[in-house]
Order: C-alpha cells, then sequence, then structure tokens
C-alpha cells in the first residue's frame, strides 16, 4: 500500500497491490477536499486497515485518512489537529496503546508538534507541543522504542542541526530533546528506525558536503550518539528512507542532488561505520521509499517528477545487484 500526492489535481491518492511484486495495482482518490494528499505517510494499524496523515495545505490543517477495507478503495477522513498551519512532514506511527501517533511540524509557531489519536480513526485526538526551542520539526519521522514510547527525528532549522524528540509519555506531553549532530547543514529529510540493539539510527542528508549521513544514538533518548558520513563523492544522500533488512542490518534508500538516480547503502553494521552504496535505477525521482520484510526481497518505491509511482525490486537483500 503507497499513499502519495496527485499535484495535477491536489488529492490523496492510495495505490495497492495486487501481490507481492506489485506486478498489478489499483489506485484509488481517497480524499480531494482543497489541495490535499501532501507529504503524505502511512501506517497499518492493529485492525488491518491503513492510516495516512497528510497535510491540507488550503487550510492549514493535519489530516488523517483511514481505509474502510484493506484494498482501500474507500475512506474516512477527519481533521486531527488545526490550530495553527499545522500537518507539515507528518510522520505516522501506532503506538502501544494501538491508537495512531503523529508527529509534524507547525509552520505558524515554528515547533515540532505530537497529535495523539484517541479513537482509531482519529476523529477524537490530542495536539501537544513536543518541542520548542527554536524553528525545529521539519522533516519529521516518527518511531517507537522497546518501551513503547516515541521517539522523533527532526531537524532544527534555525542551527541547520538534526534533533532526537524522546517522549517520556504516549501523548508526548513531557519530552526531553536534544541536538544529536550539528557538523555543518545537517538533519535534512531524516529517516529514523531501531536497530535490534534497542538503540535508534537516522538516515539524514547534509546539504554542506551533499552527502548521506547515519547517525546512530548510543542510548535510548539519543543523549549519546555517533555519527558517520556515507560516499560523499556520490553526490547522493537526498531523502533518505531507512528500513533494516533481513539480515537485521540498515538499509537506506536515497537520490542523488540532480534527482536522476536511485542508490541503496547497505550497511554492515549498525553504526553504518562501514558500508556499500550501489545504484539501483536512474530515472527522474522526487522522492524515494524503501520497503523490507524477512519474506521479500527489498523494494524500493519512487515517486517521479512526472507525477507517476515507479517500483524497483532488489535482486538480493543488499539491493547491490538490482
Amino acid at each position: 500500500m503507497i499513499s502519495h500526492h496527485d499535484r495535477e489535481n491536489g488529492d490523496l491518492l492510495v495505490t495497492h497491490c495486487d501481490d507481492p511484486a506489485c506486478s498489478s495495482s489499483t489506485t484509488t482518490t481517497l480524499d480531494s477536499e482543497g489541495e490535499v494528499g501532501l507529504y503524505s505517510a502511512i501506517t497499518i494499524g492493529r485492525d488491518g486497515l491503513a492510516l495516512i496523515a497528510h497535510q491540507d495545505r488550503t487550510n492549514g490543517d493535519l489530516r488523517v485518512t483511514r481505509c474502510a477495507d484493506v484494498s482501500c478503495t474507500s475512506a474516512t477522513t477527519v481533521v486531527a489537529a488545526s490550530d495553527g498551519d499545522v500537518g507539515w512532514d507528518p510522520s505516522i506511527m501506532i503506538g502501544s496503546d494501538g491508537l495512531p501517533i503523529i508527529s509534524h511540524h507547525d509552520n505558524s509557531s515554528g515547533y515540532l508538534m505530537v497529535t495523539h489519536c484517541k479513537t482509531a480513526d482519529c476523529a477524537e485526538a490530542t495536539t501537544v507541543v513536543a518541542d520548542d526551542s527554536a524553528e525545529v520539526g521539519w522533516y519529521t519521522s516518527i518511531t517507537m522504542d522497546a518501551f513503547g514510547m516515541p521517539v522523533i527525528s527532526h531537524r532544527d532549522e534555525t542551527n541547520d542541526d538534526l534533533r532526537v524528540t524522546y517522549c517520556n509519555d504516549l501523548a508526548c506531553t513531557d519530552t526531553i530533546s536534544t541536538t544529536v549532530d550539528s557538523e555543518g547543514d545537517v538533519g535534512l529529510e531524516s529517516s529514523i528506525a531501531f536497530a535490534p540493539d534497542g538503540l535508534p539510527v537516522i538516515a539524514h542528508f547534509d546539504f554542506t558536503r551533499v552527502a548521506l549521513r547515519v547517525t546512530k544514538c548510543l542510548t535510548n533518548d539519543c543523549s549519546s550518539s555517533s555519527t558517520v558520513q556515507i560516499d560523499e563523492i556520490k553526490q547522493s544522500g537526498r531523502n533518505p528512507s531507512l528500513a533494516f533488512g533481513s539480515d537485521a542490518l540498515p538499509l537506506i534508500a536515497h537520490i542523488d542532488t540532480n534527482k536522476a538516480r536511485v542508490w541503496v547503502t547497505h550497511c554492515e553494521d549498525h553504526q553504518c561505520s562501514s558500508s556499500t552504496t550501489a545504484y539501483v535505477d536512474s530515472v527522474a525521482t522526487q522522492d524515494v521509499a524503501i520497503i523490507t520484510s524477512s519474506s521479500i526481497r527489498p523494494m524500493i518505491v519512487s515517486s517521479l517528477q512526472n507525477g507517476d509511482l515507479r517500483l524497483v525490486r532488489c535482486n538480493d537483500f543488499t539491493c547491490r545487484d538490482s
């Protein structure tokens, strides 16, 4: 299931694959009320139904669309947060209580926001400020630690840094925010996931060096961390998407600065202190996402600059031969 934005019509779209290889698929318009569907993020609820967080650019709202069936041929949409110019760069997950939690940016205040849904469809929700230290909360990415607490990577636009916000409760009313990388203009387009050792790993773009960076947290709240730079010579690292492969090691899809090639970096340890980067596709690409599982080879979904979707299936778990 892939959520994406119809730039021509300003709608939210969902494409449902009919098989694991996505050799055939169905695309449905789920929300068309204004300029919606921007920066969409998707997850699957405990009931097996997809939920999508996206921005309503017309009204500056955070919207949540919940599919009515597994194929998402129909859906209901609610406004989950509307105070300010919210819903920018959302990231959604299902919390330990079985309900959606969404991180996003408020462009009016410049803060990191967290919306915790009280119902499965997010018709009732509470929204709090999770970090107000500066112009923060851009490019949010949310995940959950081993204790069921939300952890969010995001960009500090004021200082050009990567920050991590650790929530001490599900609703993120009590948080600890830390600058984890400040070496240059970093933290753009971050993607976070927990390693099998129970600690977060974050992929992000370094604008200064035009390179992919990987930050490994050494504590749950990321108050201690280490960062490495990957393959500066390839001029890649834009829009990284991080997941853990079947070998339990980080696998990161990203694109070059000309948005003309798709690359995949396979880390050889959780810190990514050594890695191999392979070119997997040559196409004008706007954004990428990587999908992994223990039963299928990794798949890279590319949102092309012409508005189309393109899927590449790797030939092995490292994506070196694709």
